[in-house]
């Protein structure tokens, strides 16, 4: 384990987190995922490294359980924004561009850590950074899908919508989420997130079963993980340095 892993997990085990899972994918690449602890006590007593916007957005939501996991959320990405940039954690301004992607103004001068990208479904936290391009990163829980045929026509290519045709609906329902946690990935790594239609971004699929993964993709510059465990998909994207197709 490199020294960046080991900070992220170390800070993530002191929180009380669970860890899920931690990984590099690809050199300068990193990549933690844990759950947060039922007793969040030892993150919220951290609350006031959090800004002032922060904090009021905290305050806007309607249920305590949700403020918590925001405040929760904030301050784990502050402890390890805080060992990657070797800034105290309050001191490290977090901006976030028109499209949402969110960004530190340290790391524009910090050659350690060129992009980091943070995604959270139910109580579980993902984080990647990556010290040489772009990255970005999605999480999802499976849950019941009202109809995934309409679903999967809305963000699909008609080249994807062709491998996927004759799937089983339980190998469909797998592909929904491999498709989704990829594509969204991909879109928070260039920074336009949703606000670009899926459907836009067309990727090649290898069927195996009930499992589908991604064989390899059009979008040249860029790598792609999947993963799945435990009712969670993932999907970490990221620029390239080499410039291969995956």
């Amino acid at each position: 384990m490199n020294t960046c892993l080991d900070r992220m997990s170390e800070t993530a085990l002191e929180s009380g987190c669970d860890l899920s899972a931690l990984f590099q994918p690809d050199e300068g690449v990193d990549v933690i995922v844990v759950r947060l602890p039922e007793d969040r006590h030892r993150l919220l007593r951290l609350g006031h490294l959090l800004s002032s916007q922060e904090m009021s957005r905290a305050g806007k939501y309607r249920f305590a359980r949700h403020r918590e996991e925001y405040t929760a959320r904030r301050v784990l990405l502050r402890l390890w924004l805080a060992g990657e940039l070797a800034e105290p954690p309050e001191k490290i301004r977090i901006g976030c561009t028109s499209y949402g992607k969110p960004f530190s103004v340290q790391q524009k001068s910090n050659p350690s850590l060129a992009d980091f990208n943070m995604s959270h479904s139910s109580d579980s936290i993902a984080l990647a950074t990556h010290r040489t391009g772009r990255i970005g990163i999605d999480i999802e829980y499976e849950r019941t899908l009202p109809d995934i045929t309409t679903m999967l026509e809305t963000i699909c290519t008609p080249e994807e919508l062709h491998f996927l045709k004759p799937l089983s609906p339980s190998a469909m329902k797998y592909a929904f989420y491999q498709l989704w946690t990829a594509k969204e990935a991909y879109l928070k790594a260039i920074g336009s997130g949703l606000s670009q239609n899926p459907n836009s971004v067309n990727l090649q699929w290898n069927i195996h079963g009930d499992t589908p993964r991604i064989e390899k993709n059009f979008l040249p510059g860029w790598r792609f993980t999947s993963g799945f465990s435990s009712g969670l998909h993932m999907c970490v994207c990221w620029e390239n340095d080499h410039m291969q197709k995956i």
